[in-house]
């Protein structure tokens, strides 16, 4: 199950995306390219991972201003990447897991929005 996740830091804004992989694993470990591009002060990067197919990958992003603030928290997205062949038992923890990460961050249940971007989404490939 090939993933793409991309992040940014810029003066004005900030892109991050953090990952959890069940039923266990460091994302480190799948790997698989990290293209990093400098403009001015600003970095990007974008990791390509090729997790196994039984694996189930949380992935959490935030975005919004550079400077974090109480006041400006940011947008936060939450996406549940199913593989082909991970096991319904594991695939329902990571569900409430994430379904936790969203409450956390305000999303509301059922709340859809632009992959990568907004919202929760669950995916199954």
């Amino acid at each position: 199950m090939k993933l793409r996740f991309s992040k940014h830091l810029t003066a004005k804004t900030r892109r991050d995306c953090m990952l959890k992989v069940y039923p266990d694993g460091e994302p480190r470990a799948f790997l698989t390219q990290c293209e990093e591009e400098r403009r001015g002060e600003g970095v990007a990067s974008t990791r390509t991972f090729d997790f196994p197919d039984y694996a189930v990958v949380i992935a959490r992003t935030e975005f919004g201003s550079a400077v974090i603030s109480p006041d400006e928290p940011g947008d936060v997205a939450i996406e549940v990447h199913i593989g082909p062949e991970a096991n319904d038992v594991v695939a329902a923890a990571a569900e409430v897991e994430a379904r936790g990460m969203a409450a956390k961050a305000g999303i509301e249940e059922g709340e859809q929005g632009i992959p990568g971007f907004s919202g929760f989404s669950i995916i199954r490939h």
